[in-house]
């Protein structure tokens, strides 16, 4: 089999898995289900991205390849580097995917409103693999980088504007549409 034909009838496969036997394509599908509005509050719900579900079957066709060698005396095992694996000093880690899981505009969308500080995957933000933004609404958080406190400090200064700043805005834009 071809990897293009595995490739296809894997994603078949879990778009069936997902309820939509017709669709042949993850990426679509996981669109599809985001836009519902059911999806869209968890991303648990949706399927694999192509990428992410690709970097899987190398991990299980690499897990299968170590338990066929399993009865083979003094078997020599290949690097799972390059196999859904990543080796960083002697030490293997699951390369989850090497894309984002969704376009930086839809990225930059994700927010969290966490009480106890970020740290956990109840996090939509760690969940997802992203750091917290200054969209965020969570308090006391630990899943930011130092720029970004800056200007969250900034938005949340911005957010306590007069309406005055808002309604002049939004005046001149509409003076432009006319």
């Amino acid at each position: 089999m071809e990897e293009g034909e595995l490739v296809t009838g894997v994603q078949e496969f879990v778009c069936a898995l997902y309820g939509k036997p017709a669709a042949k394509n993850v990426n679509a599908l996981r669109h599809q289900l985001f836009a519902s509005t059911r999806a869209a509050a968890d991303s648990r719900r949706l399927p694999p991205s192509k990428n992410a579900l690709w970097h899987h079957v190398q991990r299980a066709n690499f897990q299968c390849y170590v338990w066929k060698q399993a009865c083979t005396q003094g078997a020599e095992l290949a690097n799972p580097e390059g196999h859904g694996w990543r080796v960083q000093s002697s030490e293997c880690t699951i390369v989850w995917s090497s894309q984002l899981p969704a376009p930086n505009a839809l990225m930059e969308l994700t927010q969290c409103g966490c009480t106890k500080g970020c740290r956990t995957f109840r996090c939509t933000c760690m969940r997802n693999g992203l750091l917290c933004s200054a969209a965020c609404k969570c308090k006391e958080c630990l899943n930011i980088g130092k720029e970004d406190a800056n200007d969250r400090d900034e938005f949340e200064g911005d957010a306590h504007g007069s309406d005055d700043d808002i309604s002049d805005v939004a005046d001149n834009d509409c003076d432009d549409l006319m």
